[in-house]
């Protein structure tokens, strides 16, 4: 009645429609432990799927929460300097908040829907407005993104700008997709046969290794020409500890380097990293962590 969101007023309603059914409330059990089972089962990092359990129980140190604890005297939101930092205000009420997912216009949640918890939000999504995964998953990391910006602000760190932190949130959500899909890909599917570039060109392919034990990377390019002849073969290790997509980008970096000394200038480049080809062709922004590359 009060416009007012939560799993419990959703949870009543269902029994209470159902009072004379007793599947109705074993079916909103259900609902609930796929709820739980579909939380852990997204396909981000762990951290943040621990965030996301964690802010769901509402054990994240929120102000109000260290309140509560009498750990804190003062619970006002420090990003808007108005209102209790709940986690149903910091992650939803708070103007911060809003600017995030204004900014990124992910789904469309009517005005007059508040809601009372993390919880209540993810719930809302999941179940009642039957988001698919890929959603929730960025919904998640934004989520992610600014409890981690909140904490940093608290440790005298500068504050990003709403659109950078959005973006930045769901950049490092692609890369970590793209890097455990590898594995994957290279068990499930053919390797590709390499084709001859066209008559009068030749074909440079990078591709970059990481040796997480080693704290250390690889990289190596070949240049071949029409006819499959080895034109120039070059490998190098890097010790550093790199992420999947910066090394993919460092790749092409030597790779490029490499047929600039070789003089080979008509060239088609071949790499395994869509994040960097994309930004190679001006599909899309680079990602941050190679921008300089």
């Amino acid at each position: 009645n009060n416009g007012k969101f939560s799993v419990r007023s959703a949870y009543k309603v269902a029994v209470e429609i159902t009072s004379e059914d007793s599947a109705g409330a074993a079916s909103d059990d259900s609902r609930l432990r796929r709820f739980w089972k579909g939380l852990w089962q997204l396909n981000i990092p762990h951290k943040v799927r621990h965030f996301a359990w964690r802010a769901c129980r509402d054990t994240l140190p929120t102000k109000e929460n260290l309140v509560r604890r009498k750990v804190l005297n003062d619970g006002v939101c420090e990003l808007c300097n108005s209102g209790l930092e709940s986690s149903c205000h910091l992650f939803w009420e708070c103007s911060r908040a809003r600017e995030v997912w204004d900014s990124l216009k992910l789904f469309n949640i009517p005005p007059s829907i508040h809601f009372s918890s993390f919880m209540d939000l993810l719930w809302f999504g999941a179940v009642e407005a039957e988001w698919d995964s890929t959603l929730i998953e960025k919904v998640v990391m934004l989520a992610w993104a600014i409890w981690s910006s909140r904490n940093e602000r608290r440790n005298g760190g500068v504050m990003k700008s709403a659109k950078r932190l959005g973006s930045d949130a769901l950049e490092y959500l692609a890369e970590y997709q793209e890097s455990v899909a590898v594995p994957k890909q290279r068990r499930d599917v053919q390797p590709e046969v390499w084709k001859p570039p066209p008559r009068g060109l030749f074909k440079l392919n990078v591709d970059g290794a990481v040796f997480a034990d080693q704290r250390a990377a690889g990289v190596g390019a070949l240049i071949r020409d029409e006819e499959g002849n080895v034109i120039g073969a070059l490998s190098k290790k890097i010790l550093a500890p790199l992420k999947a997509v910066e090394i993919e980008a460092k790749a092409v970096e030597v790779g490029l380097q490499f047929a600039k000394d070789l003089s080979v200038q008509e060239f088609i480049l071949e790499g395994d990293s869509l994040l960097v080809i994309n930004a190679l062709k001006d599909l899309s922004p680079p990602p941050s962590s190679v921008a300089a590359i």
